[in-house]
């Protein structure tokens, strides 16, 4: 937005969400920008072989799950008052807990699917982002770039496609940037050859 002038983001029921009245940046969905930084993240880590990189991704990959809950949940609270689904200090609702019982009410009864590759990418990325990124429990740490590579290639399933299901789940337009997150190539660790 350059000069003056005001821009609303407005839901389907005209009450505006958000609001900028000067010059600034204007995000039309919190949960597609995380994703998208998750994305942009993924590929530093890939082109730098950056694992902070690849744990900033885990970090934005999460978040855009959250945040995608946090905005289906907000529009359900408004249809459905007597019918809340809340996450507060108060009230602390897992990732996990949404997926297990926000879904299925979101969604008139649909399940994620606990028990496939995408689940188990999911938790193994959970623990990851927990233990490394968030929570880091060592003072140093080792790991081999195939291990690496394996990681980043599991964002494809435990992040992208676990939120492209989630979409699924409630009628929604699966994003374009989601998909094309899905159907990443694999990650190759490429040795030099020895002089």
């Amino acid at each position: 937005m350059n000069g003056g002038g005001s821009v609303s983001l407005v839901d389907e029921n005209r009450e505006v969400v958000s609001e900028i009245k000067k010059p600034g940046l204007f995000i039309w969905s919190n949960y597609q920008a995380h994703f998208e930084a998750a994305c942009d993240a993924r590929d530093r880590a890939v082109e730098k072989n950056s694992y902070q990189d690849f744990l900033q991704c885990l970090s934005q990959g999460f978040a855009s799950i959250e945040a995608f809950f946090n905005e289906w949940a907000n529009k359900w609270n408004k249809k459905f008052p007597e019918n809340l689904l809340i996450d507060s200090p108060d009230h602390r609702v897992s990732l996990e807990e949404k997926m297990g019982k926000w879904i299925p009410i979101m969604s008139g009864g649909g399940q994620v699917e606990k028990s496939n590759q995408v689940w188990n990418d999911f938790k193994s990325l959970k623990k990851l982002r927990d233990d490394s990124a968030i929570h880091p429990k060592l003072p140093g740490q080792t790991i081999t770039w195939e291990i690496v590579a394996s990681q980043i290639d599991a964002f494809r399933l435990g992040i992208a496609q676990l939120l492209a299901n989630l979409h699924r789940h409630l009628g929604l337009e699966v994003p374009s940037v989601i998909i094309n997150a899905i159907y990443m190539p694999d990650v190759e660790v490429v040795s030099e050859p020895e002089p």
